[in-house]
């Protein structure tokens, strides 16, 4: 669905039953859910993922953004899109589609840049001041063009303020605050004529009654609109805006501060309504006079100027500098006129020992600094460990040592959803009540249904009823817990294939995998006779066999089963390619929207092809190998 289609209304969502509605109207087709391809995830947080991504309609490779299921953060999410598509300024995120997809998911996307979060730019780079302060002032611009749109951030932070590799800007997370005017951009272009033409009409008026000048002056004054509402609360974007022109003066809290970007600071964050900035174009104008003074050419300026410019440009060097050589002459001074040679030698002494305590200060800062990186590094290897496709290549030994670093945090309840994830996979339910782990009730179901049911020697349930159990019982969880169902299904039944050395499963768990990626399916819809190796599969619901997805090893789920007939009248797969692998004897793809034969070299193998008459062009069938037997026949 593409932003191109927007008006400059919008509407913000305040509540779910909202929320739905716009979901249901903003749902995609089957066909406009296929328009995205080769997905790879680059970063994840609280509220969102991000994805690069194909988009195959326009052909052009673009950055695909979707929320993650929560209520709130799904209205806030929407919400973003509906200001964003509003917005026309060079240093706010331009939509080039949103819409609800995969799962019930809003989404965006955007075009594709190299951008990096403001906050990883500067851990990374020591830019000089000027620019620093240039980036700064373009925050400004597009928070002071929201504000004049009535529209304020409230969660603006260094995450949310991206970087592009020519120096763009762009800010993105937008936030609905509780006195945003919901007005459309158009409405409040209206609001503005129609005051300017009561202005006119009053100057008109003005004019023929002879009033002097300056009387006419302030009641034009008086009637021209602000840019701002004085209903909105823009002191949490001031605030905010203050937070971040610190951390780009202050890699440490140690850091001195020009006197002038100090006053900023406190203005901006100031509950004082005699000492606050007003708006963000006040803040603005202070800034800009002081990158002024900064890049005043110093060819300009006397002597003494140039070096008071020079010494609060280079402050942070000058004045250790100024010390060291005021210390060197006075030191100088008073040992050639007044110490004997053991003095110097104490004084030396001294010098070294607060000099050795300097340095063991900055090990310990740099020890701790490096312990924190140590534990950040951990849990992000505990996440990879659980992640496509490093886990599959040892899932017992990736489950087990991701399990050691969680138990090895000291606030383990941070980590009860990952915890619970790996317990259950590993079979383990008693580890779950001994660690107190706390999950939704429908989650811990899963562990109380087994907990108590037989072993064998390896931990894993002896009774593979008991694992079909569990699997049919997190399939039939909520559609809110979709994305849990295929983080586990998967990862659980390639555990258990590990740990009992098999490479293939039961029909009975086969059936519990494809139904994870087919929600609407019906497990009715899949036979197996052992006797004939014979696998039946329908229903119009059935459109996956194989995934491209985070949770998933994107192989076809039908390489795990044995069978010589595949029967897949009426399913709603559309591609061979969904069997790649496969060596079939006989395939019946009758009423099926299948058309051509997949002949790339990981294909699959089909002695016998049972088609409808007309099915498959002439072209289509001339690309069939010589080594099928094609049979059209009527059903």
């Amino acid at each position: 669905m593409s932003s191109d289609n927007n008006t400059s209304a919008f509407k913000t969502i305040k509540n779910e039953s909202e929320l739905n509605l716009w979901k249901k109207n903003n749902l995609n087709s089957a066909q406009e859910d296929a328009r995205y391809s080769d997905l790879s995830l680059l970063s994840s947080n609280e509220s969102r993922n991000t994805y690069s991504a194909y988009d195959k309609k326009f052909n052009r490779s673009v950055t695909l953004i979707e929320a993650l299921p929560d209520t709130q953060n799904e209205i806030d999410f929407i919400n973003e899109i509906l200001f964003s598509s509003s917005f026309d300024h060079p240093s706010i995120i331009k939509l080039l589609d949103f819409g609800v997809w995969k799962e019930n998911t809003p989404y965006y996307t955007i075009q594709q840049g190299d951008f990096q979060p403001l906050n990883e730019y500067i851990d990374k780079t020591d830019d000089s001041e000027i620019k620093k302060l240039t980036l700064f002032s373009k925050v400004c611009d597009a928070l002071s063009y929201a504000h004049s749109r009535q529209i304020t951030h409230q969660k603006l932070d260094l995450e949310n303020i991206l970087l592009g590799p020519n120096d763009e800007l762009l800010l993105e997370g937008w936030k609905m605050g509780e006195n945003i005017d919901t007005k459309s951009c158009d409405d409040l272009a209206n609001d503005d004529e129609n005051i300017d033409q009561e202005a006119n009409e009053k100057t008109s008026q003005d004019e023929e009654s002879n009033k002097d000048e300056s009387s006419k002056d302030e009641e034009s004054k008086a009637d021209e609109p602000s840019s701002t509402d004085s209903s909105l609360d823009i002191k949490p974007d001031l605030a905010a805006l203050g937070l971040i022109l610190k951390k780009l003066y202050t890699k440490t809290p140690e850091d001195d501060l020009p006197e002038t970007i100090s006053d900023v600071i406190s203005q901006s964050a100031s509950t004082e309504a005699d000492q606050a900035y007003q708006s963000v174009d006040e803040l603005k104008s202070d800034m800009d006079n002081f990158i002024q003074t900064r890049m005043a050419p110093k060819k300009r300026l006397g002597l003494f100027r140039a070096a008071i410019s020079f010494y609060y440009e280079y402050e942070n060097f000058c004045f250790p500098f100024m010390l060291l050589v005021v210390g060197l002459v006075g030191y100088s001074s008073y040992s050639y006129k007044k110490l004997y040679e053991a003095k110097i030698v104490l004084d030396k002494s001294s010098a070294e020992t607060k000099a050795e305590n300097k340095h063991l200060n900055k090990v310990l800062k740099y020890q701790i600094k490096a312990n924190d990186k140590y534990l950040l590094k951990e849990l992000k290897t505990a996440k990879a460990l659980m992640a496509f496709p490093h886990y599959s290549k040892s899932p017992k030994a990736a489950t087990q040592q991701a399990l050691e670093i969680y138990l090895s945090q000291k606030d383990l309840k941070k980590y009860h959803k990952e915890m619970f994830m790996i317990l259950l996979i590993q079979q383990d339910f008693k580890a779950i009540f001994k660690h107190k782990i706390k999950v939704p009730g429908g989650l811990m179901r899963l562990a109380k249904m087994s907990s108590n049911k037989a072993k064998d020697e390896n931990g894993i349930l002896k009774n593979e009823k008991d694992f079909v159990n569990i699997l049919h019982t997190a399939n039939n969880l909520p559609f809110e817990r979709q994305e849990f169902k295929e983080q586990y299904i998967e990862r659980a039944i390639l555990y258990k294939n590990e740990i009992e050395q098999e490479t293939e499963i039961s029909p009975m768990v086969l059936k519990q995998l494809i139904r994870v990626w087919n929600p609407d399916w019906l497990l009715k819809d899949f036979y197996f006779n052992a006797k004939h190796k014979s696998l039946r599969l329908k229903g119009a619901s059935l459109t996956n066999l194989v995934v491209d997805s985070p949770n998933s090893m994107g192989q076809p789920f039908l390489n795990f089963l044995k069978f010589n007939n595949l029967d897949m009248r009426q399913a709603g797969i559309e591609s061979l390619d969904q069997l790649d692998g496969q060596i079939i004897k006989r395939l019946d793809i009758r009423e099926t929207a299948i058309k051509d034969f997949p002949i790339h070299e990981n294909a699959l193998k089909v002695e016998t092809l049972v088609i409808t008459p007309g099915q498959f062009t002439q072209g289509a069938l001339k690309q069939v190998p010589s080594t099928v037997n094609v049979i059209q026949k009527k059903q």
